[in-house]
């Protein structure tokens, strides 16, 4: 059996600013050569956020590659780990960096580069998975080609 024990009584299920230390003690009498181990946990969630305005993201260029920054933030009260990836248009869509740790309140950037195709307009989808098992958070890219600016004369 385990047995789990902790100072706070009770946690509601949006409380993001509270996390605890769980510390178990596992009675181990079928080997005599270790008599407990001592296991410590930390219980909490993490809460991605993203700002509204970046679920979908439109780039709008001529010939040459363009980048915009996506802001994510852990407002929850554990370490988040995210595996970042996209899901749809590879070719015309990248991501830097594909694995982001975020401590509980910190933000971190995800680069997500448009490179042109041979199509007028590309669309994609952008992937956040929070490891090991949590849920995925997608966005939307759209890229359009537009026209090249006009050489002005000499």
């Amino acid at each position: 059996w385990v047995f789990f024990s902790t100072d706070r009584l009770s946690a509601t299920a949006d409380d993001t600013r509270h996390s605890d230390t769980i510390t178990v003690a596992l009675a181990c009498s079928s080997n005599r050569e270790i008599a407990s181990i001592a296991v410590a946990a930390i219980a909490g969630h993490a809460r991605l956020q993203v700002p509204r305005m970046h679920q979908q993201l439109v780039f709008e260029t001529a010939d040459s590659p363009s980048t915009q920054s996506i802001p994510v933030r852990n407002a929850g009260s554990v370490p988040a780990s995210l595996s970042v990836a996209v899901e749809e248009n590879p070719a015309a869509f990248s991501i830097a960096p594909r694995t982001v740790v975020l401590a509980p309140n910190q933000t971190a950037s995800i680069a997500l580069t448009y490179t042109p195709t041979a199509a007028d307009e590309d669309a994609g989808r952008i992937s956040l998975s929070m490891m090991p098992s949590g849920p995925v958070y997608r966005l939307r890219a759209v890229g359009r080609r537009t026209s090249t600016p006009a050489q002005q004369p000499d």
